[in-house]
């Protein structure tokens, strides 16, 4: 069994990024609070919500897309639900896919079902990540093109 953890520094950079955006925006609605009833007031306010809504959709985002993956020899585990390998179709190493809503790209393992259906994890964000995708391999071989 394979349990892909995530990387401690993703980690930590995510919360980094998160508390300074939350701080940041609650300094911004703190400063609307003492500013007279202007378009400074509105604009304030309005900057200090998106601070703290991009600091908290951060956190969302990173729990959301960067699951604990369970690697076992039958099936394996995404997001709690279970998956069986005699249900794959193909898999994609290495493919370029859009992280949540933002406009960054990372490399993903993409797993392709026969009922259509796909999933994605994406490598750099898990540090026994060479490991799973050596023994994914094993279990479905690269097709060549």
């Amino acid at each position: 069994m394979i349990v892909l953890i995530r990387k401690k520094k993703n980690f930590i950079v995510t919360i980094i990024v998160s508390i300074f955006f939350c701080l940041f925006g609650l300094f911004f609605l703190l400063a609307s609070y003492i500013v007279p009833d202007t378009v400074l007031k509105r604009c304030l306010t309005f900057m200090g919500l998106c601070f703290l809504v991009s600091g908290i959709g951060n956190m969302y985002r990173y729990y959301k897309l960067i699951p604990i993956v369970t690697i076992e020899q039958d099936e394996f585990y995404f997001k709690d639900k279970m998956y069986l390998w005699n249900d794959i179709q193909s898999v994609e190493y290495d493919k370029r896919q859009k992280y949540g809503g933002s406009k960054l790209y990372f490399n993903t393992t993409t797993f392709i079902f026969k009922d259509g259906k796909s999933i994605h994890f994406f490598n750099n964000f898990y540090c026994n990540n060479s490991e799973a995708i050596d023994f994914i391999k094993q279990r479905i071989p690269v097709i060549p093109n």
